[in-house]
C-alpha cells in the first residue's frame, strides 16, 4: 500500500546480493574547477570489463569531468574533460 492509497511509506531493506547483481561501493570525489563535494559509484565497464575510467558532471558547476578510482585511497580522483 502506498501513501496515495493512505498507507504509510515504508523503507526497504535490501539485501547485498538481488538477482543476480551485487551493489557496488560509494567513492568520494570532489570537483577539480569548483571543490564541490560528490560521490559516484563505478561503472559496469570499471568493474566487469577492468576499464578504470569513467565520465560525470559536477552538479555544482556543470564541469565535464573524466573519473577514475584510486584504489589505494579508496577514492575517485576526477579531472576537467
Amino acid at each position: 500500500m502506498n501513501q496515495e492509497q493512505g498507507g504509510e511509506s515504508t523503507k526497504y531493506d535490501f539485501p547485498e546480493k538481488m538477482i543476480g547483481h551485487t551493489f557496488k561501493q560509494e567513492y568520494d570525489f570532489s570537483c577539480p574547477k569548483c571543490g564541490a563535494k560528490h560521490w559516484a559509484k563505478s561503472s559496469i565497464l570499471m568493474t566487469d570489463f577492468g576499464l578504470n575510467r569513467g565520465r560525470g558532471q559536477c552538479l555544482k558547476c556543470k564541469a565535464y569531468l573524466f573519473l577514475r578510482i584510486d584504489e589505494n585511497n579508496e577514492q575517485m580522483e576526477a579531472s576537467l574533460c
